[in-house]
């Protein structure tokens, strides 16, 4: 049944937004273990803050080395979108605001013990507040331990579920070999990535979709909500599709293979073999919804969510479960919100899997 999924949808929402619980007792944890420093800590904070800085300024040079030759490679996108976010860039890297980097600073320097307090004393923040408490946190850890970077903490850091690790080649490993959330184990280099549930290009990490809580973009929540957590097999590859894969799935089944023919790929198999595509009035809670977005004539983009219900179907406003980062950073994670099945300069495709036609 199409509500499974809807369920699915929610739990997700439940289990990765910034008020989880499991989540936020265990940054709670970290914050009561760094404030037993007491004194320790408030000494140490313009220390940390310098820390900050440099390693803001490994980030912004390992941004540049990124876009010089991208290889496009799994973690390509993962990396580049999370510099941006710590650095406060678009996803046309320019500055838009104050990025996670200078949110910390700024917090520090202005309420240092209010951030850790606020913990405590069960002060819930908003979205991107919550990723600036990890990265400070974090920064805390390492620094008041006397470490340069997390090859030594991962263990403990592992606990909160939303740090998306990324591995580094070595090259740009050794950009940042010094910041706070950079790890070696052995020949292998990480940056470990605090957000509060979204990541674009963020794929299901672990063997098992239940592991995987680390940071989904749009269209990994959606096949995370309609397929993966409805599968019992444990899996080490997870096939994420695009919404472009979308619209080549669409094209062939309504035009024959054509040009789009040798555009077949595994993403195009999987949606072919497990999904179908019903009319937009035909619409129910579970369907996924794909929106291709058009500029200049052709098709550059889109976003995917869970379709949940009408709010008022003649107007063709409905509420919907997505994964989302706005380039303003205000709104970050996985949401319940509302939004047209019909947007501009967009073409909408809705699909439901095959098994619950």
């Amino acid at each position: 049944m199409n509500h499974v999924t809807v369920e699915l949808a929610k739990k997700i929402i439940g289990s990765t937004q910034l008020y989880n619980i499991s989540d936020y007792k265990t940054l709670k944890t970290l914050t009561q273990y760094l404030l037993s420093h007491g004194e320790k800590i408030r000494n140490i904070v313009p220390k940390l803050i310098t820390k900050m800085q440099k390693d803001k300024a490994a980030y912004e040079y390992l941004l540049q080395e990124l876009l010089k030759q991208p290889d496009y490679n799994i973690d390509y996108y993962p990396l580049k979108s999370s510099l941006q976010k710590l650095l406060g860039l678009n996803a046309c890297n320019k500055k838009i605001q104050p990025g996670i980097i200078d949110q910390s600073i700024h917090l520090l320097l202005n309420q240092h013990m209010n951030v850790a307090n606020g913990l405590i004393h069960n002060m819930l923040p908003t979205q991107t507040i919550l990723t600036i408490y990890k990265y400070i946190c974090i920064n805390l850890l390492v620094v008041s331990s006397g470490y340069i970077n997390l090859t030594n903490l991962t263990a403990l850091i592992n606990q909160l579920k939303l740090i998306y690790t990324i591995q580094l080649h070595e090259t740009y490993a050794e950009i940042v070999k010094c910041a706070s959330i950079f790890s070696a184990l052995q020949n292998n280099y990480y940056l470990h990535i605090p957000n509060a549930g979204y990541i674009f290009g963020g794929n299901i990490q672990g063997t098992h979709p239940q592991h995987l809580h680390r940071g989904l973009d749009c269209s990994g929540y959606v096949y995370l909500a309609s397929y993966y957590l409805q599968q019992d097999t444990k899996q080490g590859h997870y096939i994420i599709p695009s919404t472009r894969d979308v619209e080549i799935f669409f094209n062939l089944t309504t035009n024959g293979c054509g040009r789009e023919a040798g555009k077949i790929n595994e993403r195009v198999i999987f949606l072919m073999t497990n999904y179908a595509f019903v009319q937009p009035d035909n619409i129910v809670a579970g369907d996924i919804i794909i929106w291709r977005t058009y500029q200049g004539g052709s098709s550059c983009g889109g976003h995917a969510a869970v379709f949940a219900q009408w709010v008022n179907k003649s107007l063709g406003s409905c509420t919907v479960y997505e994964a989302v980062r706005l380039d303003n950073c205000s709104k970050e994670g996985i949401f319940a919100t509302s939004t047209r099945l019909k947007l501009k300069n967009s073409t909408a495709y809705i699909l439901r899997r095959k098994l619950l036609l």
